[in-house]
């Protein structure tokens, strides 16, 4: 009663199946719902970094003004 079930090949293949006519009527959804995830992939380390460059200059210019 305490141990895990195995998954049997059955199971995997109806899985796959299941996933891919998921992945099907999604359609042009899930492709831009992808291209946003890679852009903010993308751009949020840059995002930070370039925050972190900015905000001490404008720190300095705030108080030498």
């Amino acid at each position: 009663m305490g141990g895990d079930a195995d998954t049997l090949p059955m199971e995997l293949s109806e899985l796959a199946s299941h996933l891919e006519r998921c992945d099907a009527d999604r359609g042009a959804m899930a492709s831009l719902t992808g291209a946003c995830q890679a852009i903010d992939r993308f751009l949020a380390p840059r995002f930070v970094t370039t925050l972190l460059a900015i905000v001490p200059m404008i720190v300095v210019a705030y108080l030498v003004l």
